[in-house]
């Protein structure tokens, strides 16, 4: 039995189908949720399900995700052990943490085991609700769901959310290493930007919210690949289909927290395009209209560290444009404010790399601004 933080990740796959607005319901529930919460999410496939683990260590800036991977029949047997020990480890933090039970060895052998361990987990629901109290996902292949509501019927109908992840995902490696070979890294790729944009053509007959808003993240990715190569037309272009596709729904779901969210991400990928080219009136714009979004955002559907580092994000690049325009208050007050968000992720949800990496960058951008303005002792603070 293994416990800890997902493996690293390969980069984002795809799911098809349906497979991504199921991920957004998942995403949605643990990022909205309160209190206890059980959920349950199956495939057929084990790159998919490993791929959602991976989105939610991502989400919970690679802290708040811990794995339980039993793999004997004697391991699933004392799953509830385990989940004791766990609720013990963690402490004060288990309530941020999301606890993933990989219930993927269901074979016959295997099955009679996962019956006894979803019977004792259910006799003990209440206990680890008030022991763990953040969110538990038990997560395998669809028989799971079966076992699940024949032995443990209390557990289930107190489940939270039900997830179904489609066998297909795009990306996916190929040959028998697919399941067992998750690379830490995966090296630059020329073709990345087409890779991206044939994605979004691939779904681009798809009218629902989730399809509208991967759409639009892919070329917003596209484009970001292509400015950080200097083809800056091209990227330009297509951060403003990124814009435009997903404006619309936003509109028309003023209250939808996904359409708000994608909408201020491709802001930011056309406002960071624009910047590069020198548009610095028009990168201005897109920024703030980001800012205000994702100020909206955070205070409806409350100050996940999602929320938080978008915001980060969006004021560490206005404060960018407003360096450019030669504005060095309005940038100093930018950098500040961003400083001071990495500084209360990092503070309340844990010093992750992601979370270090942030306070760094935040950090040198002010300390660069302040030697511009010749406040050196307050530059070597910062530095």
């Amino acid at each position: 039995m293994s416990h800890g933080g997902a493996p690293p990740g390969r980069g984002e796959l795809l799911f098809l189908g349906q497979g991504e607005q199921e991920w957004h319901r998942i995403r949605g529930a643990l990022d909205l949720g309160t209190g206890f919460q059980f959920l349950v999410v199956t495939s057929p496939s084990r790159v998919a399900l490993d791929e959602v683990a991976d989105r939610i260590d991502r989400m919970r800036r690679g802290a708040g995700l811990q794995r339980v991977s039993p793999g004997s029949t004697q391991a699933i047997r004392t799953v509830g052990e385990e989940l004791d020990e766990l609720g013990g480890q963690l402490g004060r933090a288990a309530r941020r943490s999301v606890v993933w039970i990989d219930a993927w060895h269901t074979d016959k052998e295997r099955e009679e085991a996962w019956r006894f361990a979803l019977a004792r987990i259910n006799e003990r629901r209440n206990y680890w609700g008030r022991r763990l109290g953040g969110a538990v996902v038990l997560a395998g292949p669809p028989v799971v769901a079966t076992l699940l509501t024949a032995t443990a019927p209390d557990l289930w109908s107190v489940r939270t959310l039900v997830a179904h992840l489609p066998e297909v995902v795009l990306g996916q490696p190929e040959g028998p290493r697919a399941e067992a070979h998750r690379p830490t890294a995966r090296p630059a790729d020329p073709r990345e930007p087409e890779r991206l944009v044939a994605l979004a053509d691939a779904i681009a007959s798809k009218v629902d919210p989730a399809a509208v808003c991967l759409r639009s993240e892919l070329l917003g990715r596209a484009a970001a690949s292509l400015r950080s190569k200097g083809e800056y037309d091209r990227a330009a272009q297509l951060a403003g289909q990124a814009v435009a596709i997903v404006e619309t729904l936003a509109r028309e779901r003023p209250s939808d927290r996904v359409a708000g969210r994608a909408l201020a991400t491709a802001l930011v990928a056309r406002g960071t395009v624009l910047l590069a080219r020198r548009d610095l009136d028009g990168a201005r714009q897109d920024l703030e209209r980001s800012l205000e979004i994702r100020e909206r955002v955070a205070r409806e559907f409350g100050e996940t560290p999602e929320a938080l580092r978008d915001l980060g994000v969006s004021l560490s690049n206005l404060g960018d444009v407003r360096l450019e325009q030669r504005d060095l208050d309005a940038a100093g007050r930018a950098f500040e404010r961003s400083l001071e968000i990495d500084e209360r992720v990092a503070r309340e949800f844990g010093e992750t790399p992601e979370a270090l990496r942030d306070l760094s960058v935040s950090l040198n951008k002010l300390g660069a601004l302040l030697v511009e303005q010749r406040d050196l002792d307050a530059a070597g603070r910062a530095f």
